[in-house]
């Protein structure tokens, strides 16, 4: 008898992820064309970069590239279609094209190492680990588990791009799937980006000229509307930017900062690398600048002022004074530091808006610290796996401070390692670093050893300086800055050569490494159950309903019609309840039969045959658990019973608590 493989396993690991993967971005890809209000010119451009990845991936990403960033404004102002999300319909599009070009089988021909496999797929597990937990909780809160699965699957293939949810578990929560794709797309356009520049060494700087030129056009729109109102209202042009912030294809103020800022250096970077793009690269460099400081947003001017700073000291002592390049690196490390510092503290040539924004820049600050302390105190209350992927709204309220929430009662933590380690806890957040630091660690070993490339330089500088900007903000929260941002960083992984020594080991450290990834998968799944139930065990089931439709009021009564199937839950305090039920009889119908079940055993059976109210004592089982379960099973008589029309039989009134005890 022959055993498979390693290799054989994995083979068919990689064979099933690809399928599972391709066919989950096919059902959310859906949506775009099942919505009646997606303009049929949007729901060809979709369909078009499908088609143009699975043809020519590398177009495919240039055209994702080059249009996510539009995203926003093309279905705010120009179709007015909000809320479909155009940015993610996109990149949806090209996962679609390119996962069907690239087959498991076509892969597997000779394809080049990739770093960042393992990192990635393990925080693909982790997020979908996360995801298994909420989607139990919801299911708790909202029907049946087969029923909830099916309209679960219904909202994912026609209304997921086309559909704004209350993200309350008990109203809707279903918006957590949102948050978990904004990452997994990220991941994946990293993925994708990285593996095509490999192949193909001249898309990175296609690539670039794509997203900065998309850059420019949003740098420009982020003109174009305060010079409209200026000249509308007979006002200067710097009172309307003194009140104006932002720009319309961004549509958060404190992100559109940091967009512009990485854009910026690497237009500037393109310029010093070639002669060819000196003039439209520093132009292009100007224009984003410009649009940055527009925004006045305070981390972006910190983070470029800081690392532009560390730059200028790095490159004097390396490369003009030869400088041992640990040393250099270390110096220049001081002097951002130091530069920072200063323009928080002094706030030189008032790089921040005083009047322009809701808070001054110290009042801001120590809002933030209010902020990323209260996100301390979510991960720590679920240090290992977080409190799950969407929840940190939810969790907020219940670890900030009271000044904090008479200020800003809903808010994000302001900081995106914080907002991740709250979410996904240490093992989210440690697998999330070694991705980023993965990447940024071989680009820089790159631009340390080998002969200067400005371009590759200035793309890292512009990424490091918008890493910097999470510590006080969430920019990846905006999709048409996350995927730029993403695609961004693939570029940069698929363009960096590996320069370290190859690895050496034998068979043991190559036994251990799969031993540790083996465990780590087995940690993830393995904690899924337990999170559950927990998850689980803290629902309030004494506002859940199951089966019932909704309310309606006749004779000065409000009542609920009950289907074939209906359950409700009380708490263990409630020992006794009274069920007021009422038939409903068409002239061809003999009325229902009521079977009341409690816990899951009979602890009643009633006939309605007439119209009036009958009120049902029902007892609490003996049971330590917090609630016990009521089950109504409907079953009407008749010849017509079957019928769609005859199957709201039963009505059911408020419920009366008979007896009560104080709650153990």
């Amino acid at each position: 008898m022959v055993f498979p493989s390693v290799a054989d396993w994995s083979r068919v690991a990689r064979r099933v992820g690809w399928a599972l993967t391709l066919a989950l971005v096919i059902l959310l890809i859906q949506s775009t064309f099942w919505d009646a209000r997606v303009p049929w010119a949007l729901k060809l451009a979709v369909a078009a970069v499908a088609v143009l990845s699975a043809w020519r991936p590398a177009d495919g990403l240039l055209a994702v590239a080059g249009l996510v960033p539009f995203g926003h404004v093309l279905v705010t102002s120009v179709w007015r279609v909000y809320p479909f999300a155009l940015a993610e319909a996109l990149v949806l599009a090209f996962l679609a094209g390119y996962l069907w070009r690239h087959r498991p089988g076509a892969l597997e021909a000779g394809a080049p190492p990739d770093h960042l496999a393992v990192p990635s797929r393990l925080f693909a597990l982790v997020v979908l680990a996360s995801c298994l937990v909420q989607l139990a909780v919801l299911q708790v809160w909202h029907d049946y588990p087969l029923r909830y699965a099916a309209s679960f699957v219904d909202y994912l293939a026609t209304g997921y791009l086309t559909t704004v949810l209350d993200p309350r578990p008990w109203v809707d929560g279903r918006g957590f799937v949102w948050t978990a794709a904004m990452l997994l797309e990220g991941v994946a356009l990293l993925r994708c980006a990285s593996a095509l520049c490999r192949k193909q060494p001249a898309l990175a700087r296609r690539l670039t000229a794509v997203m900065i030129a998309a850059g420019v056009c949003v740098a420009v729109l982020s003109f174009y509307e305060p010079i409209t109102w200026a000249l509308s209202f007979g006002q200067p042009i710097a009172s309307i930017w003194a009140i104006r912030r932002g720009s319309p294809a961004i549509p958060s103020i404190n992100t559109g900062g940091p967009y512009f800022m990485l854009l910026a250096f690497v237009a500037i970077g393109t310029a010093a690398a070639s002669r060819v793009y000196l003039v439209p690269g520093l132009m292009a460099g100007v224009i984003c600048i410009g649009a940055m400081w527009l925004t006045q947003t305070r981390s972006s001017i910190v983070a470029g002022l800081a690392v532009l700073a560390a730059v200028a000291v790095w490159l004097a002592m390396a490369r003009g004074l030869r400088l041992r390049s640990s040393r250099a690196v270390a110096i220049a490390g001081v002097v951002a530091i130091a530069v920072g510092v200063c323009l928080v503290v002094y706030r030189p040539l008032y790089v921040f808006a005083s009047g322009v924004n809701r808070f001054s820049a110290g009042t801001s600050l120590y809002y933030r610290l209010l902020m990323s302390e209260t996100a301390v105190r979510i991960f720590l209350s679920h240090p290992f796996f977080g409190v799950g992927v969407g929840q940190y709204e939810l969790s907020y309220r219940n670890f900030s401070t009271p000044e904090l929430l008479a200020v800003l009662p809903i808010a994000n933590a302001h900081n995106y390692f914080l907002w991740v380690s709250a979410e996904l806890g240490l093992v989210g957040i440690a697998i999330f670093l070694w991705i980023l630091g993965a990447t940024l660690a071989r680009s820089w070993s790159q631009i340390r050893v080998h002969q200067l490339d400005y371009w590759l330089l200035g793309t890292f500088v512009g990424l490091v300086a918008f890493i910097i900007t999470w510590v006080i903000g969430q920019p990846l929260g905006v999709p048409q800055v996350a995927y730029t941002f993403w695609i961004m960083l693939g570029l940069l992984a698929g363009s960096s050569t590996n320069t370290a020594p190859p690895a050496v080991g034998g068979r043991r450290q190559l036994l251990l490494r799969r031993i540790a990834l083996a465990a780590t998968i087995l940690f993830v799944l393995g904690s899924v159950s337990i999170r559950a139930d927990r998850a689980v065990a803290d629902v309030d089931l004494s506002r859940v309903l199951y089966g019932f439709y909704n309310s309606n009021r006749a004779d000065n009564r409000d009542f609920r019609w009950a289907g074939p199937r209906a359950t409700f839950f009380m708490s263990r305090s409630v020992r006794a309840i009274n069920v007021p039920l009422a038939a409903k009889l068409p002239d061809t119908a003999d009325g229902a039969q009521v079977d009341i079940l409690v816990d899951g055993r009979l602890a009643d059976r009633i006939m309605l045959s007439d119209r009036d109210w009958h009120d049902i004592g029902v007892n609490a089982p003996q049971s330590g658990q917090r609630f016990w379960r009521v089950d109504l099973r409907v079953t009407p008589n008749g010849p017509s019973a079957n019928l769609p029309e005859n199957r709201r039989r039963v009505a059911v009134a408020e419920i009366a608590v008979t007896q009560q005890q104080a709650d153990r």
